[in-house]
């Protein structure tokens, strides 16, 4: 199919591992370089990260950890204190358009500043996207340090007890 073809292609042209659980591994495997296809066994998310970190003895570092948006894989990230999160929420949920721009940082994940950006008095970004406050609740705004709002789909982050529970899980 296109996809395999396509993925086949990328994995040669950036030098790229392709990982996969697809009956037509067998046909990656054909259309690739010998070791660039990996076929995951584990049945479950957990099995297959442990598979995967052992069968490429990879070393998780904690601060790669949730370094990219979990919807679109961008690794750019806008920083919002809890209480400007706060403010934008509000006018997002009166429906208050604005042209009144706040300018706000743009980090990846390692705190290493990308860019300033526009971001309107309602939570939207000089690029158009509108940062998803909506999903926040308010006892949230009290109990965070930062939030982390994606910078190409608005989906918004913030430490909480998920991280913890992730690491204990996945022993890092």
């Amino acid at each position: 199919t296109q996809s395999i073809d396509d993925a086949a292609k990328i994995s040669l042209a950036e030098g790229r591992i392709i990982l996969s659980r697809d009956r037509n591994c067998d046909k990656l495997v054909k259309l690739t370089d010998p070791g660039r296809v990996y076929k995951v066994l584990g049945s479950n998310a957990t099995e297959q990260l442990a598979e995967i970190r052992q069968h490429f003895n990879l070393v998780v570092e904690e601060v790669a950890l949730f370094s990219r948006c979990a919807i679109c894989n961008c690794p750019y990230f806008l920083r919002l204190k809890p209480g400007e999160a706060k403010v934008l929420k509000a006018a997002q949920e009166l429906c208050n358009s604005s042209t009144v721009e706040q300018l706000y940082d743009v980090y990846d994940r390692r705190q290493n500043l990308v860019e300033t950006v526009a971001v309107t008095s309602d939570g939207v970004t000089q690029y158009g996207v509108r940062l998803q406050l909506d999903k926040v609740q308010m006892k949230k705004f009290t109990e965070t340090k930062v939030f982390w709002g994606c910078s190409d789909c608005g989906k918004m982050y913030w430490d909480g007890c998920h991280i913890r529970n992730f690491k204990e899980k996945h022993n890092l």
